[in-house]
């Protein structure tokens, strides 16, 4: 038998209010004639299966099944994680449930979230080998990175300011850096490396770049 995890939490105010209560009034609905979504709390009931439209039957009399109504409400506000790790104590299911959210992320990262994997304009297999090789490689930068920053910023976030790291260029050799968030001064830190300040002349970009090339990621 496959583990089991049960849990509740209170619920928030406005959250789920009377959902089961609200279940068996559109029963009775359905036991009136009208198909909708709660007939599994209605016996007797059959519906189309091209329209959905109850089917009427005058051998069957519909009735409310207000036992399956009334166990609906008991176990409101509970969930129910089951896995296949039957090695795992609750704690680690817990965790990795919870983790889930990361997966959902990378995914968006990757497709719309500035790492673009698609769509892919190559079409011989190395080069889409070579496509998603990179995409990857830059997704385990962005995780590695997101661990290692103090304030473990989201994929989103952490791209959004990296792509908004630019300068323009102003006059007589000065640049101008015109984002600078707490974010882009934690990379920066987390590299040994000062962050560029609004105002900068083009040999210091320069040695900015070339102590970039030296540095080690910072433990």
């Amino acid at each position: 038998m496959e583990p089991q995890v049960r849990g509740a939490r209170p619920p928030r105010a406005g959250e789920g209010a009377g959902e089961v209560e609200a279940a068996g009034r559109e029963a009775r609905r359905v036991h009136e004639g009208h198909a909708l979504r709660a007939a599994q709390y209605v016996r007797g009931v059959t519906f189309d299966g091209k329209t959905g439209e109850v089917l009427t039957d005058p051998r069957v009399r519909p009735e409310i099944d207000q036992a399956a109504i009334d166990e609906a409400a008991r176990l409101d506000g509970y969930y129910l994680i089951v896995t296949s790790e039957t090695g795992w104590d609750e704690g680690r299911i817990l965790d990795a449930y919870r983790e889930l959210w990361r997966i959902e992320e990378s995914f968006r990262a990757t497709k719309t979230g500035g790492l673009s994997s698609r769509p892919v304009w190559v079409w011989t297999t190395e080069h889409i080998r070579a496509h998603f090789l990179t995409c990857y490689l830059a997704l385990l930068i962005v995780r590695l990175s997101q661990r290692a920053l103090p304030s473990h910023p989201s994929a989103q976030a952490l791209l959004a300011d990296m792509r908004a790291l630019d300068c323009s260029y102003a006059d007589d050799g000065w640049w101008l850096f015109d984002h600078r968030t707490d974010l882009t001064d934690e990379i920066f830190a987390l590299v040994d490396l000062d962050a560029p300040t609004k105002w900068m002349r083009t040999k210091d970009i320069k040695a900015l770049f070339a102590k970039g090339k030296r540095i080690r990621w910072r433990p």
